[in-house]
């Protein structure tokens, strides 16, 4: 009867052996399902970002396109009622003068701007703007330089004495952003597709390229010179950029005296102030005013102001 006994009990103890051995090759088997499902999981969360980021970048960039077809669309509407209002304003006149009668007096504008009589291609020193850089900004940056082109450009020409201005290597994606400028195909500035290099190839000794990292301090302005100014979003601006290019080249570079002038503690400008400084230097010779007149006042130093 013991041995009938404890040979059933060995019995269970193997069945018991054999089941812990079963569930722990089902937990191991369970837990490896587990970690190709986790990675799984990860890999389409990965693929479902990429999916949406590129679906917001895509969003992003179909809000841009309408807000600029609706600012298109507004200022054509005003052309056109602009147009009609001058058409009925002519009209009425013809009319009052067929009857013999004083045809109605136009109304003033209250402050009417002063366009200059002197064309912008014929004062020194010359100013060129180098657009060829596109290769390193994004989108929001080739907008941002074409802004400052328009914003200086809108400065430029209503100054006494505007400098000759150019726009070198305007093509490809700079040259969309530029010309969805208002007005900008009537611009009376130079525009070159090819590098300011091969424009000005004759003129290579008298090329200075505005870099703000030049040891070179620019004291006067020589109207012989031609001063290039890199056209590149302050915010991208890498140290020895434009300076590499001009050493590379073999042209002859100088800085703004920023420092002397102002408390910023980066020297490098918006294209559309280093047009403005420079335009007025080369009117009054006063580094200090124009700093003045063109830079933040938080900027500008007090015994300047």
């Amino acid at each position: 009867m013991e041995e009938r006994a404890t040979g059933a009990t060995g019995g269970g103890n193997q069945e018991d052996v054999a089941n812990k051995g079963g569930a722990q090759s089902e937990g191991i088997s369970t837990a490896d399902d587990e970690k190709e499902l986790n990675v799984d999981c990860d890999a389409g969360n990965a693929q479902e970002g990429e999916d949406t980021m590129e679906a917001a970048q895509a969003r992003k960039e179909a809000k841009m396109k309408r807000r600029e077809e609706r600012r298109v669309a507004h200022w054509q509407h005003r052309r056109q009622k602009r147009r009609e209002k001058k058409q009925e304003i002519q009209r009425l006149e013809q009319e009052a003068i067929a009857r013999g009668e004083q045809p109605p007096e136009r109304k003033k504008k209250k402050n009417p701007r002063i366009r200059t009589s002197v064309p912008l291609e014929k004062n020194h020193p010359r100013l060129v703007v180098d657009l060829d850089f596109q290769d390193f900004l994004n989108e929001k940056e080739i907008r941002s330089v074409a802004s400052q082109i328009n914003t200086a450009y809108g400065w430029i020409r209503h100054h006494s004495r505007p400098l000759e201005m150019h726009l070198t290597y305007l093509k490809g994606r700079v040259k969309e952003a530029v010309e969805r400028n208002t007005g900008s195909s009537q611009w009376q500035l130079a525009k070159h597709e090819e590098s300011f290099i091969d424009a000005f190839h004759e003129q290579k000794d008298k090329i200075v390229y505005l870099s703000p990292d030049s040891p070179n301090i620019l004291e006067t302005l020589n109207p012989e010179h031609i001063y290039i100014i890199g056209g590149i979003a302050d915010v991208h601006i890498q140290k020895g950029m434009t300076l590499g290019k001009a050493e590379r080249l073999g042209i002859q570079t100088a800085c703004l005296p920023v420092k002397r002038y102002t408390q910023a503690s980066r020297t490098v400008l918006n294209i559309n102030h280093v047009i403005e400084i420079m335009t007025n230097v080369a009117e009054t010779g006063d580094w200090a005013a124009a700093f003045a007149k063109s830079m933040p006042t938080r900027f500008v130093l007090r015994w300047v102001i």
